[in-house]
């Protein structure tokens, strides 16, 4: 359990600290956080992988699914109408 909670932890602060570091997201860089979380998510759910590679990847799919989730809020955010009234 504690190692979940410690991965869970450090994909929030490595998603956050990208969405500071690009504050606005292209298309190429949302392209390119979908093929590194792909690529991590299936490493990382190898069977014959050794802990070196297990944890690694498991920390990058939860860094960049976290990195895209809050840059599709941001986005939703922009997009809501302001009240003018």
């Amino acid at each position: 359990m504690l190692p979940v909670i410690a991965i869970v932890i450090v994909g929030l602060v490595g998603g956050k600290l990208l969405l500071r570091r690009f504050p606005t997201v292209s298309r190429i860089q949302v392209f390119c956080a979908i093929v590194a979380w792909i690529g991590s998510v299936t490493l990382a759910g190898t069977q014959s992988l050794n802990p070196y590679w297990y944890y690694p990847s498991l920390v990058i799919a939860v860094v960049m699914g976290t990195f895209l989730v809050l840059a599709l809020f941001r986005q939703w955010d922009a997009r809501r109408p302001t009240d003018s009234g």
